[in-house]
């Protein structure tokens, strides 16, 4: 039925029941007689027809309703309604467009009509928009809306105001924005889809090859070059971005895509996008495609579809790049232009008269993906060599990490022409900095860039990556200012060149580098907040990454260090974040797993207790509540498959150790400490020990577990840095637990857990093997640590000049050793040794190498009670 006939009914229908029962009746009709032939564009425009005819009858009811003439309101179909390709069950987009600042009932009037006509009674989904005519034009409107509205034809009410529209909205478009978004849109989405045509379920719309690309190339043209339907078609070829040929198929292209797109609703009766596999032979018989020789139709229908796509896809990223090949201008007036993806300078005048245009030529960079011209480069370079760059340049530049984009390749830019230098050249002096330590692949500088592209990883405009967990992403996005993050992450590694305090004072990176921090801020114009945050950022850096590494964090004394330095969540998310980016961008095997279960753990914790009534410590109920929450769930999951004997071994191997063990250690790895603990308990250790070795996936390291009885004098773990030390191993970290339950013959059980190496290579088999035969003489008594070194001729250990060194008591009444050591032949073994020849036991210990120091962590206790030595005094000697 044509919308002539479909006016001429609805005219005499004045109840909304009776405009309903048309609109659903007249669908139906569409749907039944819809055919091969004519199911692509013809059909979506007979269905666009009816609505427009149903919509006016609407707005018409809505204008004697409220007696009222349409003056000042036109409403307009948008997308792909304005368009007129409506599917089956696309959303029908409209926008009441007016040019009146009251509230006129005829508007109320007719909202609450299509409400119930379309929405209500046919059950169409409509999507909707308010705008006033002031509205339109420049860059008052969003990059969606902008598209929408570049489909926008009258449907009814005011002409004069639509005329008025279509004078104001093309001229107003801000053209290089709306391209360098439209393509950039795209990419997006098919980084997300898919970025081949050749899938064995295609996206008919958003996928490649599918509507979308033709309609972004349509969209974009439209843009460039102010045509639209068929005189936008002439103009493709007319200008040689297309042949006729290829404008021919093109347009073939569109056609099988919407004809297999309405089909697909229909027969799925839904709004399906996807053409399933399973969907894709009964589309082929409706199309009524025939066999080819022993090919049969649904394959026949399918190589057509993936031709028709293949042209969909190159012809329209074809259009879309030529419309970015002639000169656009920046701005409005910058006198800077793009020229095939590079930022140029088009108007030497007007540039010369901006001293500030290498920020704005970074700026057009950052947010359309651009590059600089080499040109460019050159001129920027005379000027900064020449001229430098005005005082209130700072600004400008903090401006550039708020603005969408990348800012590592800012960073990147501005340190090839030689504006990081001049804005920055505290990092630029950084760029060549060893910082002198094995653990970092590459210089302070370039670690600092690398740990702002971890950051930019975390935008909702960057690509989604699989090694990126969604948890980062979500408290990235929670941030009140992410700039403030990426100003502290530039400044956090400066205090690597400089060693000593303003005073003259030696002093490590993160304070010599906070106490200068202020007056880099204020220099590049920071306001007063944001400067306190980058301090604070700099000066705690490495706070978390040293807690979640060598503390206990069950205990409450864990998380009120933590609080005694983070004022609020907001300072905890941007610390959080930024421990991530750091130590990811230390090298190659420095992120793993463990660490980031236990910055995660820390990071629950700490803003748990931020956010609680109570911050400063866990109820001691709510606690035991907790642990024994986890203790269940391990054990449960641990024990699903075991025997009764080893649900038996479970139970007491999860009830035996401490918290710090249960939240931060594998299910795997348990299983692994269970057996071993049952070689053990059974007499089938040698020499009472049983030791595994295995390389470390992904790094050059060796991890070392050891199951063996506690001994009753102090020193079990002096006695295994003992044989490490003469074998020279070294030691990176370790994880030291013992079982608070004795098993039946009354000894306890300690489980430790180090990363080794030896000479910079993880064990080969011949190593572990001689290593786990020491460590099972030595711990089982047949040599000791002393005449095993002097055998292997060993230096003596020397512990050198310890540093930071802390005692805090507990609240379960051991004794907490917080100290720093360097990294000396031996000097773990010393440390250790010193401690047990004081009297006391180790509980639990934790040690991390870094920057040529060893930071050590360990929970004591003395071994007979009140006859503990001076540990102070006795590190100090």
């Amino acid at each position: 039925m044509s919308i002539s006939l479909h006016t001429t009914t609805l005219a005499s229908l004045r109840e909304e029941r009776a405009l309903t029962g048309y609109l659903v009746q007249a669908r139906a009709e569409l749907r039944a007689r819809w055919h091969p032939d004519t199911g692509g564009r013809s059909w979506a425009q007979a269905h666009s027809d009816l609505l427009d005819a149903v919509l006016r009858r609407l707005l018409a009811l809505a204008s004697e309703r409220a007696g009222q003439s349409p003056q000042g309101i036109a409403l307009l179909a948008t997308g792909g309604y304005g368009q007129r390709v409506l599917a089956p069950y696309s959303d029908v987009d409209l926008t009441f467009l007016v040019d009146r600042d009251d509230d006129p009932p005829l508007l109320r009037e007719a909202f609450r009509l299509v409400m119930d006509v379309l929405m209500a009674g046919a059950r169409i989904k409509v999507g909707y928009a308010y705008r006033h005519i002031s509205e339109i034009g420049g860059d008052r409107l969003d990059h969606q809306t902008q598209t929408a509205l570049l489909s926008a034809r009258l449907i009814g009410g005011d002409g004069a105001l639509f005329a008025r529209f279509d004078r104001i909205y093309g001229p107003g478009l801000h053209i290089a924005d709306f391209l360098f978004r439209k393509i950039s849109e795209r990419e997006r989405v098919r980084q997300k889809m898919g970025e081949s045509p050749f899938v064995i379920e295609p996206d008919l719309k958003e996928g490649a090859g599918g509507l979308r690309d033709i309609q972004t190339a349509l969209w974009m043209a439209r843009a460039r070059f102010d045509k639209t339907g068929d005189a936008l078609w002439r103009e493709l070829v007319r200008r040689h971005i297309l042949t006729a040929q290829e404008k021919t198929q093109l347009q073939e292209a569109r056609e099988h895509l919407y004809t297999v797109r309405n089909l697909l609703h229909l027969i799925t009766d839904e709004r399906r996008e996807r053409l399933s596999v399973a969907r894709q032979e009964e589309i082929a018989q409706r199309l009524g495609v025939a066999a080819q020789s022993d090919i049969p139709p649904v394959e026949v229908f399918m190589r057509e579809h993936y031709a028709h796509a293949q042209s969909a896809f190159a012809l329209s990223e074809k259009i879309m790049q030529r419309c970015l090949e002639a000169p656009l201008t920046l701005g409005s007036d910058s006198g800077l232009a793009s020229l095939r993806r590079t930022v140029i300078v088009a108007e030497p005048r007007r540039v010369a008269a901006d001293p500030h245009w290498p920020l704005a030529a970074l700026e057009f960079c950052q947010r359309y993906e651009l590059d600089l011209a080499p040109a460019t480069i050159e001129a920027i370079e005379e000027l900064v060599g020449r001229e430098g760059l005005p005082p209130d340049s700072g600004p400008r530049f903090l401006n550039l990490l708020m603005q969408p984009g990348d800012v590592e390749q800012t960073l990147r830019r501005m340190q090839r022409t030689g504006l990081l230098k001049a804005l920055l050249p505290e990092l630029e002096a950084c760029m060549g900095l060893v910082p002198y330590d094995p653990a970092h692949a590459w210089t302070v500088g370039e670690h600092t860039l690398r740990v702002l592209r971890n950051l930019v990883r975390l935008r909702p405009d960057s690509p989604p990556a699989a090694d990126l967990p969604v948890a980062y992403r979500e408290v990235f996005s929670s941030l009140e200012s992410p700039a403030t993050l990426y100003l502290g992450a530039l400044l956090h590694d400066l205090g690597k060149q400089w060693p000593t305090l303003l005073d003259g004072s030696r002093a490590p990176h993160e304070l010599t580098g906070a106490e200068r921090a202020e007056a880099i801020c204020e220099r590049l114009g920071s306001y007063a907040q944001r400067t306190q945050s980058a301090v604070f950022l700099v000066r705690w850096h490495l706070l978390l990454a040293e807690i979640s590494r060598l503390r206990d964090l069950a205990r409450p004394e864990t998380i009120r260090d933590v609080l005694r330095q983070v004022p609020d969540p907001e300072h905890l998310k941007m610390l959080y974040l930024l421990t991530w980016a750091d130590t990811s961008a230390v090298g190659p095997g420095i992120w793993t797993d463990m660490t980031a279960r236990l910055l995660d753990e820390l990071y629950g914790r700490t803003l748990g207790a931020l956010e609680s009534d109570q911050p400063d410590e866990e109820a001691p109920d709510e606690a035991n509540r907790r642990l024994e929450g986890v203790r269940d769930r391990v054990r449960r999951r641990l024990a699903s498959q075991a025997t009764d004997e080893e649900a038996e071994a479970v139970q007491a191997h999860t009830s035996a150790m401490p918290a710090a063990y249960l939240l931060n250690t594998q299910l795997e790895t348990m299983t692994l400490h269970l057996t071993m603990i049952a070689a053990l308990t059974g007499d089938e250790a040698e020499h009472g020990v049983v030791t595994d070795l295995r390389t470390l996936s992904g790094t050059q390291q060796t991890e070392l577990t050891l199951v063996a009885y506690d001994d009753p004098t102090p020193g079990l773990l002096a006695k295994i840095t003992g044989v490490l030390y003469a074998y020279d191993i070294r030691l990176h970290a370790a994880q030291v637990f013992t079982r608070t339950i004795k098993d039946q013959k009354g000894q306890a059980i300690v489980v430790d857990t180090l990363t080794i190496d030896h000479r910079d290579q993880p064990l080969d088999r011949a190593m572990r093997g001689e290593l786990a035969t020491a460590l099972g003489r030595v711990l089982g008594g047949a040599e000791t640590a002393d005449d095993l070194l002097t055998r292997r001729r060993r230096p003596e250990p020397s512990l050198g000049t310890v540093k930071n060194l802390r005692l805090e008591l507990t609240e379960d009444s051991l004794t907490l050793l917080d100290v720093v050591v360097p990294r000396g032949p031996g000097a773990i073994h010393a440390l250790l040794r010193t401690i047990t020849a004081q009297g006391w036991n180790i509980h639990a210990a934790r040690l991390s190498t870094w920057a040529g120091l060893i930071r050590c962590a360990l929970y004591l206790s003395e071994a007979t009670p009140g006859t503990g030595g001076d540990l102070k005094a006795a590190l100090s000697a």
